[in-house]
């Protein structure tokens, strides 16, 4: 089943943290169980302990276990440049003005398994609970598939036969006398890729 994580990656104090938010987790529990985590990140930013510790207590007090993360924004330390100028796009602002928008430091990227281990030494049912994550979700970025609406097809047609009907059509206006055989074969080509790959209702929302 999938698994769904409560993030906890402010720097507000444990104190902070309002009855709503606590409320909301609980009923976050109440429909999830097991599979809710507590995600707490930290990235060297002098408070690490701190933090660390106000997260253990939160998750004692709503019963939630904690998850370690790292709050990733790129997939290694070297790519921090790219996020500082994403930030700076953001916030229609140059480098020099950005200040505290940037984050302190390059910590917010994928780290090896030894480096986590070292972070959360003080916790390591955090880093336990991010691998019983992993034993039970069965993921592949090919799941990864954007479903375009079928608004743009009429009732009682399928998007490939709609989007069919709608190239030939056009087909004809362009050429009037008749559509040339390589022409027809190049849309016959285009047609099995298009419908093959389940792009038929992105061409019919474009078209729309």
């Amino acid at each position: 089943g999938m698994w769904a994580g409560v993030c906890l990656t402010g720097e507000r104090r444990l104190e902070a943290i309002s009855e709503t938010c606590q409320t909301a987790i609980y009923r976050l529990a109440g429909v999830m169980g097991e599979r809710l985590s507590l995600a707490v990140s930290l990235a060297l930013g002098g408070n690490d302990q701190e933090r660390l510790e106000e997260a253990m207590v939160l998750s004692r007090r709503v019963g939630v276990a904690l998850l370690a993360t790292n709050h990733v924004h790129y997939h290694e330390g070297a790519r921090r440049p790219v996020q500082d100028v994403l930030t700076c796009v953001r916030h229609g602002c140059t480098l020099q003005e950005a200040g505290y928008r940037l984050f302190a430091n390059g910590e917010r990227y994928l780290k090896p398994p030894e480096k986590m281990w070292r972070l959360f030494e003080g916790c390591p049912a955090a880093i336990e609970r991010g691998l019983e994550i992993v034993r039970n979700c069965r993921f592949s970025l090919a799941d990864l598939r954007y479903e375009y609406p079928t608004e743009a097809v009429p009732k009682g047609l399928s998007p490939s036969v709609y989007l069919r009907q709608m190239t030939y059509e056009g087909a004809e206006v362009r050429y009037p006398n008749g559509i040339p055989k390589k022409v027809e074969a190049l849309i016959e080509k285009e047609l099995t890729f298009i419908c093959g790959s389940k792009y038929e209702s992105y061409f019919l929302t474009v078209y729309d």
